[in-house]
């Protein structure tokens, strides 16, 4: 959308992107957050375009059409996703009016609605009969967006809806009052004026603040019940809910946050042991979701084993009983003390994020309950403990006023089952029965679960090693180098916390080497975490915690935190990786919940799926879940237990300990690792890390599937480029500097311009080995289509750098450079950085655009290695009334004598209706009409023959691209690339 100062529509993320920065935007219950990042210099500039969208927009028609369509894309592409369909089905369930229960997300048909009421035309001419209105609520035709437009506009002049909250690195709310949040390294006063100048041309207009929402959005008939709801994606959950007080002005207390540690607990004698030892839930998180200002909702969120699927009605009880315990029983203070001093420590030493995101996040604390000098720590910090509001709270927590929500694809209790109006999601419900309620009291079958013990993992030690340093280092110093082991270590020296990072990868060829040995090395790591849970749930809430992944031909092993005791939580997460006894019951847990993670794997979203293809068919040693999954059923605890004890007995183990712990202490930590494993060296050929497959130059293949999920209507391509070697340091930073300039053009063309769908991306493609870049796209158009649209597009971004002045290209690269040597903002981004090198073989830690286009992306060139993934949706997409069609149904009325609005009626055909709802209009409307059972039949007939040209996929792909038909044998006639090597000894 342009502005009055800058009317090019894409002016400002052209002028953001060019500078180095990227821009964003979200919505929540209660406001829309935009928020930018640039560099310092380009601020002025960058600020001056931004404020211009919230005192001039010009809301061009072009762009309100546009832009419907883009919500409307989105929306379309959350239809199977369930996180969204079970949000909105809790919202649907609520009092009718109450804000809370609207649409949350938005359609063509909801952002039409305010047109269709104010500005609809009949259809009929006036002399038509009085019962030939049309029905508003059968017309979902996406009327036209000139209405919308000038509705949109006289909105905001009359400011009949509030402006919408506003961020980038600037943040306000245009209501009464205008609060900034920055980050930057200009003065305060210099901000400060900057930020009156360009936002003083937006009114007040005397709004005030937004209305709280005081009323319960739940009803009576909306508690008590049990919702059972069908799921897209195979997983079995149950979640218990509470509407209840608004929580955020009782930061000074929190009891919500009280309840949450005693019901969301995973350690000894937790609800979570309980029901996970049973063999019934694998998840819980319990604590305040979601809600809007003026009240809260407090959830209990459970994932069910299918043996728990069987007993719901035991966990829910659990639940509940765990309640009257609750409320029967003293509550500890030293649970709040421990609250206290966690959330002090997690706030004094609080690493830096970007500076986009932290100011994202303060705007949203901005418009809290909160006094301006608890701003940054209110939402953070314990103060007060107040037992009195804790069982106020918890008192409120009964059977009676509580919501289940049962949810599963298969295996539902039968019932009267309805469609939920937005999503489509299946639901029915019924009361919870009175003798539930009554069992839910009784305590006398109610044992081995208890309030959590106090945690001894709260750090004592906050003591850090500082020094004076002028230069901080730039690599890690190589400690210890054995035939078994690599130490890697770096003292902190310029962020000065008392944390640190240990970071260990077990190296040995079989973890990866066929699909059968990486199911067993995923179900060997899961298991471990699995059964660590109740030991380490403590040492995460106290600051500290650790993860343990399969990658590749290795094992990695990663522990966080305060130093203080971290070494302790590794060398305990070690231990049990070396002794672990592996049971038939935990197996069974670990293989129903693998099975269903690959299951949904094929329901996710397309363009996912894609960008998953791509980068499987360009990995030496990859197995598609597929493959691993066929496998499954062969698994037993002594083949895990096997193949636990022979990955271990050879391996290479490498790490990397960096933060606020000296050397003496890391060679120790070293030590201490390979005493623990008691591993063998492995030979020099099988630590050769993994590498890229390279594509032959002059290559065009393309290879085309289905989208599994029968229901999606969007279609994905991922068209991907390859562009040399990862270690061709100029080549690399060309590469990224190309990915920079033309992620921008790219989106402003297809998404924006062609509208082909929400989510169109691209950027630098990094391998073991190689480089490319790609770009991907997800749409209900085709992906022949989609292919033609991107190489359309590359033809014009060759014209854009034949044109691009001097001065253009130097702000670019100037940008690029600045992004480069940004200064690091935490601990992690410096261990990332550290471990990247090391882990890729590069020990590397010193670190014209025409050409470079024109040789490795554009499709005209004869050496160009390019590889397309087409992933074509299996529904079919309804079937659109042309234009054409629509007069061509006009001759055919009025030849039949039925009157017509000749323009109205053109003005909605010109929106190309569905052919269904086309078909259900007329059908009511000659209903009476001697003609009808003439005029009918010949709807359908005539969209046949003059079908709509927005979805004419009359597009072909080049004669010249090459199909792949057996991803093995593709693979097989590969080049592999490079191993990595070290270029520093």
């Amino acid at each position: 959308m342009g502005t009055e100062q800058f009317p090019k529509e894409n002016a400002y993320s052209e002028f953001i992107t060019s500078n180095g920065g990227s821009t964003n935007a979200y919505t929540s219950a209660h406001n829309t957050n935009y928020y930018f990042n640039v560099g310092s210099k380009s601020l002025p500039g960058a600020l001056k375009r931004f404020s211009g969208f919230f005192h001039s927009p010009l809301f061009s028609e072009s762009c309100t059409s546009r832009e419907l369509n883009a919500v409307d894309s989105e929306n379309k592409k959350n239809r199977q996703n369930d996180v969204w369909r079970i949000h909105q089905l809790n919202k649907s369930l609520s009092k009718i009016g109450h804000p809370w229960a609207k649409f949350g997300t938005g359609n063509r048909e909801t952002l039409t609605a305010a047109s269709r009421k104010k500005a609809h035309p009949e259809l009929l001419a006036p002399n038509a009969s009085d019962s030939w209105q049309i029905p508003k609520h059968h017309l979902p035709v996406p009327p036209k967006w000139k209405v919308v437009r000038q509705e949109t506009v006289v909105l905001r002049a009359r400011n009949e809806a509030p402006v919408s909250r506003m961020v980038g690195e600037s943040i306000f709310s245009g209501t009464n009052e205008i609060s900034d949040s920055w980050h930057s390294p200009e003065s305060l006063d210099d901000l400060t004026n900057m930020t009156v100048r360009e936002f003083s041309a937006v009114k007040n207009r005397g709004l005030g603040r937004t209305p709280l929402m005081l009323e319960d959005p739940r009803g009576p008939e909306h508690n008590g019940i049990i919702v059972y709801a069908k799921t897209v994606m195979d997983f079995r959950a149950l979640e218990i809910s509470w509407s209840c007080e608004w929580q955020d002005p009782r930061y000074l207390t929190k009891p919500a946050m009280i309840l949450g540690h005693l019901l969301g607990h995973e350690g000894p004698g937790s609800i979570h042991a309980y029901l996970k030892n049973k063999g019934w839930i694998s998840y819980l998180s319990a604590g305040i979701h979601g809600g809007g200002r003026g009240f809260s909702f407090f959830k209990v969120t459970m994932v069910l084993t299918k043996d728990g699927m069987d007993h719901h009605k035991e966990v829910l009880l659990t639940l509940y009983r765990y309640l009257e315990y609750l409320k029967a029983s003293s509550l500890p203070t030293y649970i709040h003390e421990e609250d206290k001093l966690i959330a002090e420590s997690r706030f004094r030493f609080a690493e830096k994020r970007s500076a986009d995101k932290y100011v994202s996040s303060l705007s949203e604390k901005l418009s809290g309950p909160y006094p301006r000098h608890l701003v940054l720590c209110a939402e953070q910090l314990v103060w007060e403990w107040d037992e009195p509001a804790v069982r106020s709270l918890l008192n409120a927590f009964t059977v009676e006023q509580s919501r289940v929500m049962l949810m599963a694809k298969e295996g539902l209790p039968e019932g009267a089952w309805v469609e939920e109006k937005w999503y489509g999601t299946e639901y029915w419900t019924e009361s919870i029965s009175a003798a539930l309620a009554e069992e839910a009291k009784d305590l006398s079958k109610f044992n081995g679960i208890y309030i959590p013990k106090p945690n001894e993992f709260i750090p004592k030690n906050f003591d850090v090693e500082k020094a004076v340093i002028e230069t901080p280092a730039k690599k890690p110093v190589k400690l210890h180098t054995t035939e078994l082991s690599t130490v890697w270590h770096k003292k902190d020296d310029q962020f000065w916390i008392p944390k640190a990072r240990i970071i260990v990868r077990l190296m040995n060829p079989i973890c990866n080497a066929t699909p059968r040995h990486s199911l067993l090395s995923r179900m060997f790591v899961d298991l471990v975490k699995d059964t660590l849970t109740e030991f380490t749930y403590d040492a995460e809430l106290a600051g500290m915690k650790y993860s343990i992944v399969c990658d590749g031909a290795s094992i990695m092993v990663v522990s966080e935190g305060y130093n203080d005791k971290l070494s302790v939580l590794m060398e305990h997460v070690l231990e049990k990786v070396k002794s672990i006894v592996i049971t038939q019951d935990r197996v069974t847990v670990i293989a129903e919940q693998l099975q269903q993670e690959i299951e949904n794997f094929y329901l996710t979203q397309p363009y996912t799926l894609s960008n998953y293809y791509a980068d499987h068919f360009l990995r030496e040693t990859s197995w598609t879940p597929k493959q691993k999954l066929a496998e499954l059923d062969y698994v037993t605890p002594n083949d895990i237990q096997h193949h636990a004890r022979e990955l271990l007995a050879r391996t290479h183990i490498t790490t990397l300990i960096h933060g606020n712990i000296n050397s003496e202490e890391s060679l120790r930590i070293g030590g201490r690792i390979e005493s623990i494993l008691g591993s063998r060296p492995i030979t020099a050929a099988e630590k050769s890390l993994p590498r890229s497959l390279t594509l032959p130059s002059g290559s065009k293949y393309v290879w085309e599937d289905v989208v599994p999920n029968k229901d999606e209507l969007n279609s994905s391509l991922t068209y991907y480029v390859e562009i040399g070697d990862l270690m061709d340091a100029p080549l690399r930073a060309t590469l990224l500097l190309f990915a920079q300039m033309i992620r921008e053009p790219a989106f402003n063309q297809l998404r924006t311009k062609e509208q082909l769908g929400y989510v169109v991306s691209s950027s630098a493609w990094f391998l073991h080995g190689s480089i490319g870049w790609h770009i991907t796209v997800q749409s209900e158009r085709k992906p022949v289509y989609l292919e033609n649209r991107v190489e359309g597009f590359l033809d014009l971004f060759r014209e854009t750098l034949k044109t691009m002045s001097e001065a253009e290209f130097e702000r670019q690269r100037d940008a690029f450079a600045m992004k480069r040597l940004e200064r690091l903002k935490n601990m992690g981004e410096e261990a990332s950085r550290f471990w990247t090198h090391i882990e890729s073989g590069y020990e590397d830690f010193l670190r014209n655009i025409e050409t470079f286009f024109n040789n490795y992306v554009h499709h005209n060139s004869s050496t160009r290695r390019k590889l397309s993934i087409h992933l074509t949706s299996q529904k079919k997409a309804p079937a659109k009334f042309s234009v054409a069609a629509s007069e061509a149904l006009l001759d055919v009325l009025k030849q039949e004598g039925v009157p017509v609005d000749e323009d109205q009626y053109r003005q909605l055909s010109a929106a190309e209706p569905p052919l269904d709802t086309v078909v259900q209009f007329w059908t009511k409307h000659l209903e009476n009409h001697a003609s009808s059972s003439s005029i009918l039949p010949r709807i359908p007939d005539i969209s046949a023959q003059y079908p709509a040209t927005s979805f004419t996929e009359e597009l072909t792909l080049p004669e010249s691209i090459v199909r792949i038909n057996d991803i093995a044998m593709f693979k097989a006639h590969l080049t592999v690339s490079k191993a990595p090597t070290p270029v520093i000894p």
